[in-house]
């Protein structure tokens, strides 16, 4: 995974990018791994239920975090990974995703 994280250091933070990030930490352990999930989860340790992901809700929500001016590069980052590990976008590998694509900031 490190090597697809230093390999893509300098591409674009897209939807399709975070996906792709997402295919390769969660490969072979989800039901699906790469694209949005479509069925209900649950976080463990809480009541909270993530609404199943819409697609062009996250990509707005995502475009909405990049470009923003008034936050700082490390509160980007924060945003990004407790965005992506709360709403649970994916089947499995959520908060690693999160992780990564903080890490582009």
């Amino acid at each position: 995974m490190l090597t697809v994280l230093l390999n893509t250091v300098n591409e674009e933070v897209t939807f399709e990018y975070w996906c792709k990030l997402n295919e390769y930490i969660a490969r072979n352990e989800a039901l699906e791994w790469g694209k949005l999930r479509t069925g209900t989860v649950g976080i463990s340790g809480t009541k909270y239920v993530p609404p199943v992901p819409e697609k062009e809700k996250t990509i707005e929500e995502l475009k909405n975090i990049l470009p923003s001016t008034s936050l700082s590069v490390t509160d980007k980052a924060l945003e990004a990974f407790t965005w992506g590990a709360r709403e649970q976008f994916f089947w499995d590998g959520n908060k690693r995703t999160s992780l990564l694509l903080a890490n582009q900031f």
